[in-house]
């Protein structure tokens, strides 16, 4: 595996400087994904909240027509 890094031209401060950045990519990907996770589940939250407060409403408006 080395071999071919060296047969292509990579030195070691190349393959040092890839190495580095992979931790970097994994923290970066993850935080993304977070990110994308909590704002998928407050829009969630707040339909649900939506839908809620919209379904107190039509009981009320209902016991107060009858």
């Amino acid at each position: 595996m080395l071999q071919w890094f060296f047969t292509t031209g990579w030195s070691w401060l190349g393959i040092k400087i890839v190495l580095a950045l992979i931790p970097i990519a994994v923290l970066l990907l993850a935080l993304f994904i977070g990110h994308y996770w909590t704002q998928v589940h407050a829009w969630y939250a707040i339909k649900e909240e939506y839908f809620i407060r919209n379904a107190k409403r039509e009981r009320e408006e209902k016991a107060t027509d009858k």
